[in-house]
């Protein structure tokens, strides 16, 4: 897959939906641990969007 271009807060707000949409789709019998670990990924998709730098293409959060 390529590299997504455009804004990176952009992108994250894509990923978090993405990853929402996906909550919904797992099945009951997967188990707890794979919407466990898709939630995680919401949340730290979202966390770094509250923290990216609109002019900078880093989305690590600031240490």
């Amino acid at each position: 897959m390529g590299k997504l271009q455009g804004e990176p807060n952009q992108n994250l707000l894509y990923v978090r939906d993405m990853l929402e949409q996906l909550l919904t789709i797992v099945p009951n019998d997967a188990g707890p641990v794979l919407p466990y670990l898709i939630d995680m990924a919401r949340l730290e998709a979202s966390d770094l969007v509250l923290h990216v730098d609109p002019d900078s293409s880093d989305t690590r959060p600031p240490e």
